[in-house]
């Protein structure tokens, strides 16, 4: 099952999270207001490295839901 997408748009990048209702999320990083996906907008690369902890924490988790 797919549970984590990763979306290029023009400007940035979105990474799905497709049960992202169901994962902890401490520092605040998934957006939305769907059922059950949620998504983090990285606008630039530094994003990756700003918040990479908390984004492996939450792909993690979200396997772990499977």
């Amino acid at each position: 099952a797919v549970v984590v997408a990763v979306a290029p748009q023009q400007k940035y990048a979105q990474l799905f999270f497709y049960k992202g209702t169901s994962l902890p999320d401490p520092d605040k990083l998934l957006e939305g207001t769907g059922k059950g996906l949620r998504h983090i907008k990285i606008h630039q690369p530094d994003d990756i490295e700003k918040h990479k902890d908390a984004m492996v924490a939450l792909i993690k988790a979200a396997v772990g839901l499977e």
